[in-house]
């Protein structure tokens, strides 16, 4: 019997202990970047990037060892107004043409429970890299229609655009920028 405990025991640590990072890329349809920014001081301006990609590498049970990258396509900026996203993509904002990607890519993921991660890492901006703490919740995992596997993960943070070089119309659109961003992955 002691043996059997053991045999089990030694499979079940073999198939924990040899789990490893699984491969996720974004679902364009189910992946979304929104933005708000302050108007006047009167009120809120919102938008959204309709181009996105993103990987994560996931381990449910060594989450520590994951990453996550992404590139959003600064042409691809939408307020739904095509004026205003022409003046977003000249020099004035985003300078498009010059900077034709925002980028993120972990350094460290830490996690705070079963659902919650501190995730540290650089972000380009219009040229520029910072280094920013994001809090990000796992929002969700499953199969989609295909069997493929899905995880889910969401989390909005503020920057402030004048650390990236981006100092035009501050009196009419403040520095302070809220991103909202929710990736939906499916395993590669």
């Amino acid at each position: 019997m002691k043996s059997l405990k053991l045999l089990v025991v030694g499979l079940l640590l073999l198939a924990f202990g040899t789990a490893s990072a699984q491969t996720f890329t974004s679902d364009p349809a189910h992946t979304h970047v929104v933005w708000r920014a302050d108007h006047l001081g009167i009120s809120y301006t919102f938008g959204r990037f309709n181009e996105i990609t993103a990987t994560l590498e996931y381990d449910a049970a060594n989450p520590e060892e994951g990453s996550i990258e992404f590139s959003i396509l600064t042409e691809s900026v939408d307020s739904v107004t095509e004026r205003r996203d022409d003046h977003l993509r000249s020099p004035d904002f985003f300078d498009a043409a010059q900077f034709p990607t925002i980028d993120f890519a972990s350094k460290n993921i830490t996690a705070v429970d079963d659902t919650n991660f501190e995730v540290v890492g650089d972000l380009t901006v219009h040229g520029v890299t910072q280094e920013v703490t994001l809090n990000v919740e796992k929002t969700g995992e499953g199969q989609n229609q295909n069997g493929d596997a899905l995880v889910g993960f969401y989390t909005e943070f503020t920057i402030d655009r004048t650390e990236y070089g981006m100092n035009n119309l501050l009196q009419a659109t403040g520095p302070e920028i809220l991103i909202m961003a929710s990736f939906e992955g499916v395993a590669q």
